[in-house]
């Protein structure tokens, strides 16, 4: 019988570095049977997102990349396994129903489905995926999507959905028939990274991680600037239009200055998030103790070298009250004494009023004593 193996994330889980590796690797696999197919694979990419687009009914699909009924005719004239790979995967694992057709088409001709699927644990994933959301249009307070999903156990963007109940996730794709699931912890994987646990379960040791490109840092955690600016762009461009922008950013430049932070959910919020999914946590914890225990774990949250950075209340830093800030700043920046001589001292001296009050406002530092070694 055939193997399928399908990749579904989750997001944040080292997915794009992984697919980089297999795209890059694709004669390597080929000549030790394993086939990366180019089909569902949009343009700029290296997975099969389209794939995943086609059972999510999502407005990205499109017909020319490829669809199932392709991959199916490929696979049919193919002498071994096949491995796909999609973060987007992860919008069909609490609807099973979406797979049948792709089930029926596996049991015609003999192919067996297995389901590799990445999980990180809950607290970690919705930080990194509030900011990852800021990146595709996302204004909304951190807050109001923090109570989304502590309501539904799920965030939902558009036609994507991000699951936080993996027991959940574990059962609804148990009711696929014949279908094989594998559940990997994001973190405890086997040599300290994705690619190399991904060998393990394939059973291809080293024929992946001597990519050079796959080895590099994709997709690490921007620092503060970077993500107030997508915050404010997002929220600017709904409310007041694109010519705020140069001001809100120069404002944000001036918050920013000199200053590196780690951007956290707040104790208070990260007990309530962590009581709400203590079954996803006790599940990651399950399966940790199956697998080889590693010295420290992929993060993508590094954000320098710098080992002692204060940190950043999320729910602050991502408010309606950051935004005022943002704007006040942006306002007095934009005075016609500052713009003439921007030592004016009474406007710099309002400035530095508002840039303090706010970092007093936001900075975690009673946490942790002030400062957290490493990240």
């Amino acid at each position: 019988m055939k193997q399928l193996y399908i990749h579904c994330g989750l997001h944040k889980t080292g997915t794009t570095a992984l697919q980089h590796a297999l795209s890059e690797k694709r004669q390597a696999l080929l000549k030790h049977h394993f086939l990366y197919p180019k089909i569902g694979v949009p343009y700029q990419s290296v997975a099969q997102h389209n794939l995943a687009w086609q059972l999510n009914r999502d407005r990205r699909f499109q017909t020319g990349l490829g669809d199932w009924d392709k991959l199916f005719a490929q696979f049919k004239d193919f002498d071994g396994a096949m491995v796909i790979s999609s973060e987007d995967f992860e919008t069909t694992l609490l609807k099973p129903s979406r797979w049948k057709a792709v089930i029926e088409r596996a049991a015609k001709f003999e192919v067996q489905i297995t389901f590799l699927i990445y999980l990180r644990e809950p607290k970690s994933y919705f930080e990194s995926l509030y900011l990852e959301l800021l990146k595709h249009g996302c204004g909304e307070e951190f807050i109001n999507v923090f109570n989304s999903v502590m309501l539904t156990g799920k965030l939902s963007e558009r036609e994507s959905e991000y699951g936080f109940d993996y027991h959940q996730i574990k059962a609804a794709m148990s009711s696929i028939p014949n279908a094989v699931l594998v559940f990997r912890s994001y973190s405890d994987l086997i040599g300290n990274s994705v690619i190399e646990d991904f060998e393990h379960v394939l059973k291809i040791a080293g024929l992946l991680k001597v990519s050079g490109l796959a080895t590099k840092t994709i997709n690490v955690r921007k620092d503060l600037n970077y993500n107030l600016r997508l915050f404010a762009r997002n929220r600017l461009w709904s409310w007041f239009g694109k010519k705020d922008f140069k001001a809100a950013f120069s404002a944000i430049d001036i918050i920013c200055k000199q200053r590196q932070r780690k951007l956290v959910m707040p104790e208070k919020l990260e007990n309530l998030f962590n009581k709400r999914f203590i079954k996803s946590i006790q599940f990651i914890e399950a399966l940790q103790l199956k697998q080889v225990v590693s010295d420290m774990a992929i993060d993508d949250t590094k954000q320098s070298n710098d080992d002692s950075l204060l940190l950043v209340d999320m729910q602050r830093a991502f408010s309606f009250e950051s935004h005022l800030v943002i704007k006040q700043i942006a306002s007095l920046i934009s005075h016609p004494d500052y713009i003439r001589d921007n030592s004016s001292v009474l406007v710099n001296k309002k400035i530095q009023e508002v840039v303090n009050t706010w970092w007093s406002w936001v900075t975690l530092s009673s946490r942790y004593g002030g400062i957290i070694k490493g990240d």
